[in-house]
């Protein structure tokens, strides 16, 4: 009995680090995201401004 109970928190903590391991990837992707689509507005509201 305590081999699966030891079994089953082993797997619990691998599941802890992949959901881990997937958020810090779609943070790495929307950070990149986040600058490649953030340096295009800026020029466009850089533009903006100066036409007005």
């Amino acid at each position: 009995m305590q081999k699966r109970f030891k079994l089953r928190k082993t797997c619990r903590g691998a599941a802890l680090i992949e959901y881990v391991l997937i958020v810090s990837l779609l943070s790495l992707a929307l950070v990149g995201g986040y600058r490649a689509v953030g340096s295009g507005y800026t020029r466009i509201y850089n533009n903006v401004e100066s036409a007005l």
